[in-house]
């Protein structure tokens, strides 16, 4: 073939299509590895999961992971990196996410990403590959990403404020961790320290939900 990166992700992306089941694709500025591995500690309760090893998250990390899909495995997340424009964009056309998930937007690999308003362009080419009944989970208390609309998917919002669908309250910080109120009815406690840690949770959460994994 002329280009074996391009043969690499078509072949990965001609596998995926055998699995009719959901897939996760998680990227955002920062917080993309936590995330991915909240998600997958979620919905392994339930389910058979497969995820990206370590930060396995360009071309050829995400094509190795999909080739390890086989019959037992019921859901996936992977995580998705990007330092250019267009990367995101190929990496989704090859994963043919259900979901995808964006933890925030700011200023990373300015060195060819020049704004943040950049980032979010680059990012959200994860969102342009959902179709109807696909979703949009995203950080709703980030100033860029709550402005994002019009997609043809469903939006699902995540945050402290008002408009989150999966909204935290009642964050408290103590010694061996972080406790909050998820919608003002379900108590959360993680063993994780720092205010980002809510919104990595609150991310896990409602792809969980989202996927059928109760609160408890």
């Amino acid at each position: 073939v002329k280009d074996t990166l391009t043969a690499l992700g078509d072949i990965a992306a001609y596998y995926r299509m055998k699995f009719d089941i959901p897939i996760i694709g998680v990227t955002g500025s920062s917080g993309k590895t936590t995330v991915k591995e909240m998600v997958h500690s979620v919905l392994n309760r339930r389910f058979f999961v497969l995820k990206s090893e370590g930060t396995e998250n360009n071309f050829i990390g995400v094509s190795k992971t999909l080739f390890r899909l086989n019959r037992a495995h019921q859901t996936a997340v992977l995580e998705l990196g990007t330092n250019h424009f267009g990367e995101i964009r190929r990496l989704a056309q090859i994963l043919k996410p259900t979901t995808g998930l964006i933890t925030n937007i700011g200023p990373s690999h300015l060195e060819f990403l020049k704004s943040e308003a950049d980032v979010l362009r680059e990012k959200t080419g994860l969102l342009s590959s959902l179709d109807r009944k696909g979703t949009a989970v995203i950080n709703g208390d980030d100033a860029r990403l709550s402005k994002v609309k019009g997609l043809k998917c469903r939006i699902v919002r995540f945050g402290a404020s008002k408009n989150c669908d999966f909204r935290a309250t009642k964050i408290t910080q103590c010694n061996n961790g972080i406790s909050f109120t998820l919608n003002h009815r379900y108590e959360f406690m993680i063993k994780m320290l720092g205010r980002q840690n809510v919104y990595n949770a609150l991310a896990a959460i409602s792809v969980g939900f989202l996927n059928g994994v109760d609160y408890e």
